[in-house]
């Protein structure tokens, strides 16, 4: 569960009020839609949930699993299961795709003994259901890729960390239909098994999903659409 309580965000340095009031509430097995123009906040209401440095939350406070988060780093809220998929995925050289993840595994899950190799079989497994490329894991981390070869990326980020809160921006934006049918059917799966979803989209078919609830931003503030 998510809950944003009057939540007003500036830029960091102050010099701008970007939302002026957001509330907002999401509950497990949830999808909730985030609508609104370009540039109206919805990627920025997104990013400053996990605590993005451009951004600074001025008032309101956040609740994620009746735990008050307003002031909690990223890598905390990471270890309390959310994950934020950005727009456009940054590109690492040198560093492959299951050895991030399997390094963000154990960060998350300090206790498992999974050999990455294990992991590695693991994952696999969980991608084929989605026909997901899985030789996507051994290059390195979304250098090179296609649009739809990123949002495959996050998807298969997604199976391997198991998140319960997930922030998607755009998750359909700039790839092709069978890669939007991939990307909806991951997201319906993670619903089934309880996770909260907020999801932000221009996409014509974002109406193919079993969307919950409609927010919209405008003029800094986000409403519940009835």
């Amino acid at each position: 569960m998510i809950k944003l309580n009057n939540i007003k965000i500036s830029s960091s340095d102050n010099t701008k009020v970007l939302i002026e009031d957001a509330s907002l509430l999401a509950e497990p097995g949830q999808i909730v839609i985030l609508e609104g123009e370009n540039g109206a906040g919805k990627s920025t209401l997104l990013s400053s949930i996990m605590k993005n440095p451009q951004f600074k939350i001025v008032s309101g406070n956040i609740i994620i699993n009746d735990e008050d988060v307003t002031e909690m780093e990223t890598h905390d809220l990471a270890k309390r299961g959310v994950y934020l998929s950005m727009q456009h995925s940054p590109e690492i050289e040198g560093v492959s795709t299951i050895k991030m993840l399997y390094k963000s595994h154990k960060l998350l899950n300090p206790d498992s003994k999974i050999s990455i190799t294990d992991f590695k079989n693991e994952l696999e497994k969980k991608c084929t259901v989605f026909d997901l490329d899985t030789d996507l894991l051994m290059r390195d981390l979304n250098v090179g890729f296609s649009g739809g070869q990123k949002k495959q990326a996050d998807l298969m980020h997604m199976l391997a960390l198991s998140p319960r809160v997930i922030l998607l921006d755009e998750p359909d934006s700039g790839v092709d239909k069978d890669s939007v049918a991939k990307v909806y059917s991951v997201i319906e799966h993670f619903k089934n098994l309880g996770a909260t979803i907020i999801i932000t989209s221009h996409n014509t078919r974002i109406d193919e999903l079993d969307i919950n609830k409609r927010y919209t931003i405008k003029n800094k503030i986000v409403s519940l659409v009835d």
